[in-house]
């Protein structure tokens, strides 16, 4: 009667629940996860790093020609890093590769309101530090993003389109809010009297905070083979 109906519903329910957690602590969402975070730390710096160019008081202060000069850099890495890129996952695997661009992110994002003291210093210094960030950035991307969808399609046995459906939507959300979301705490800490780091360092601080996090998550996977992913 209803005592076997509610019994029965219990049951269903705990093993969707089960599932559930299955799904979710498993191995392909935990690349969904890292794709999350590698979409809002490159979107998030994408809005930060011009911002910081531009201002004058709390930036760099650089005009509109020498934004895009600052930039240049970084499309020559995206074009030339990929050939470095297929002899290092070759050598080191797919992991170590992502690693490697967080690694990058964590580093880069951390420096670049030190760009202030170069500019301080002199321009010839401030110029080579910009393109030394600006490429790094190129590395980092082209690691990070080539390396996790490696990851993914030689995890992936099942459900191949739904998954990358996933991954793609997890992307494209936080490309969504990080530039909202980070423009506005630029705006915010820049505005503020608050000592330092919650001052114009903070949104750098933070971003840089979450590539490690989402490199922390990597930790979860291991290479024991250049072309297999394996959990540890």
């Amino acid at each position: 009667g209803r005592s076997e109906v509610g019994w029965c519903g219990s049951c269903w329910a705990l093993c969707c629940s089960h599932r559930a957690r299955a799904f979710l602590g498993g191995d392909v969402m935990f690349t969904i996860y890292m794709q999350f975070g590698l979409g809002f730390v490159v979107s998030g710096m994408q809005e930060l790093f011009p911002l910081f160019c531009a201002n004058d008081e709390h930036g760099l202060g650089l005009e509109p020609t020498e934004l895009g000069t600052a930039l240049a850099p970084l499309g020559v890495s995206l074009v030339l890093w990929p050939f470095v890129l297929t002899h290092l996952v070759r050598r080191w695997g797919t992991v170590f590769c992502f690693r490697l661009g967080m690694l990058v992110f964590v580093v880069v994002n951390a420096c670049i309101p030190a760009l202030r003291a170069a500019r301080d210093r002199s321009s010839g210094v401030l110029w080579a530090a910009i393109t030394t960030i600006s490429m790094l950035r190129g590395v980092g991307g082209v690691s990070a993003f080539t390396s996790i969808s490696v990851m993914m399609n030689n995890l992936l046995h099942e459900h191949v389109g739904l998954m990358n459906g996933l991954a793609n939507s997890a992307s494209a959300l936080a490309r969504s809010l990080a530039p909202t979301t980070m423009g506005a705490l630029f705006a915010t800490f820049m505005r503020s009297d608050w000592p330092f780091p919650l001052d114009v360092h903070a949104p750098f601080y933070l971003i840089s905070l979450l590539a490690l996090l989402t490199l922390a998550l990597s930790l979860r996977f291991d290479i024991s083979a250049p072309g297999r992913v394996d959990k540890i």
